[in-house]
């Protein structure tokens, strides 16, 4: 979702004003919102960023034999040429799902992955598809299985995990205690080479970055220039930037360097039919966090006791996370239309109409968030945010530590023209 309507932060006054011309303090204040290193490393998966697990992660990834069909891959749904995302809307999958496949640029910078935030690490996410009735429906001996056959992914595996476990024939002991004892370990070593599976297509989804949009070219000028002396955004992107941290309170949700808070929001979304959407986003994310044997403080996680499980661990389900969804990043996000967790605005002019009206906001809803107001943006207001969020889209990003030319959707051109 786009938290652009969300006043949480008590803003300088200096950012409320408005105008072209940044003031001295209000230069101050974007560098404070925007920069920053992207989060560290994941601590809980070591192999995040070895070239090796990443080269074996890019084969399973655009592998169609991890799915029950054979025909379904995790490029299905992030699709290299769409801006890794699945440009359907609703990601289809195996039967098709009722939420949108969030963009993967800059992904392993993420706090919590999906949208309701049920896999608190990017290689717990990564295992969720394969084993999903209505994604890949398939299961983890079935790609133990493969692990074990094919030739390049058993070769892939060995240079990164080592050799993998034998495939065990425990139904052929006649001992009972000895069959049972086989059987356990077997389980254990799927499970391993399972947790390895999603180790490795982490550590290929964090070489996907993208950090060299105009707006970075700007905040870097910033450093050292005086804003006039800074060209890299147009004069109406500029008062996009003032409105974005100003009277919009897009900020709010949206900063740091890759403008996301990391938290969960009920911002008074419609479903496809006009009603109330009753799906419990992060109140059902947390309990299916939880219990998830990949987490981030299982047998699994190469650091059981670092931050991700200590955040996981004090996290509670309450009846004000019904109905919250994660703030996405808004980097490429001319580029990632449909909008919010159920693709329901097609461009962004919809999505700020949203806010300017919450006109379509469905009535009864469970806790919506008290602080949220309507924005009653004019034209020129939406004219110049949209200017501001175009001037978030990087022309070139790293795929596997090469750059790539990122091309520009019509339908971005037609939003940003």
């Amino acid at each position: 979702m786009l938290g652009l309507g969300l006043a949480l932060l008590r803003l300088h006054p200096a950012l409320a004003a408005g105008g072209q011309a940044l003031t001295g303090e209000q230069v101050r204040q974007v560098l404070d919102f925007f920069t920053g290193e992207p989060a560290p490393a994941d601590e809980t998966n070591r192999f995040e960023r070895d070239p090796r697990a990443a080269e074996l992660g890019r084969a399973l990834f655009f592998n169609g034999r991890l799915s029950l069909s054979g025909k379904v891959s995790c490029a299905s749904c992030h699709q290299s040429d769409a801006n890794w995302i699945d440009s359907r809307g609703h990601s289809d999958g195996k039967a098709g799902s009722q939420r949108d496949a969030p963009a993967l640029w800059n992904v392993s910078s993420r706090r919590w992955l999906l949208w309701d935030g049920r896999a608190a690490s990017v290689w717990a996410q990564a295992l969720l598809p394969i084993e999903a009735a209505n994604e890949m429906h398939s299961d983890r001996r079935r790609l133990f299985d493969l692990i074990a056959s094919d030739f390049v992914l058993r070769q892939l595996y060995e240079k990164t995990f080592g050799p993998p476990p034998p495939r065990r024939d425990c139904a052929r002991i006649g001992n009972t205690a000895k069959r049972q004892t086989c059987e356990t370990r077997q389980r254990q070593e799927i499970d391993r080479v399972f947790a390895n599976v999603g180790k490795a297509i982490a550590a290929f989804e964090a070489t996907i970055t993208a950090r060299s949009s105009p707006f970075d070219k700007y905040l870097e000028c910033l450093k050292t220039s005086p804003p006039g002396a800074c060209r890299q955004l147009s004069a109406r992107a500029v008062d996009g930037l003032v409105l974005f941290t100003g009277k919009a309170g897009c900020v709010n949700c949206h900063f740091g360097p890759d403008l996301t808070d990391e938290e969960f929001h009920d911002i008074q979304l419609p479903d496809h039919y006009g009603r109330l959407d009753y799906d419990p986003g992060r109140m059902k994310g947390i309990v299916n966090a939880k219990a998830d044997a990949f987490g981030p403080g299982g047998r699994f996680s190469d650091c059981p006791n670092c931050g991700r499980a200590r955040l996981l661990a004090a996290s509670v389900e309450t009846p004000e996370s019904f109905h919250s969804f994660r703030t996405p990043s808004l980097r490429q996000v001319a580029e990632t239309a449909p909008y919010m967790h159920t693709g329901v605005y097609g461009d962004l002019r919809q999505v700020l109409k949203h806010y300017s009206t919450l006109a379509d906001s469905p009535p009864g809803g469970h806790s919506p968030e008290t602080i949220l107001h309507r924005l009653d943006l004019s034209e020129d207001d939406t004219r110049s945010l949209i200017a501001f969020l175009c001037a978030l889209t990087s022309d070139e990003g790293q795929v596997m530590g090469q750059k790539v030319a990122i091309p520009r959707s019509a339908a971005s051109l037609r939003q940003c023209e």
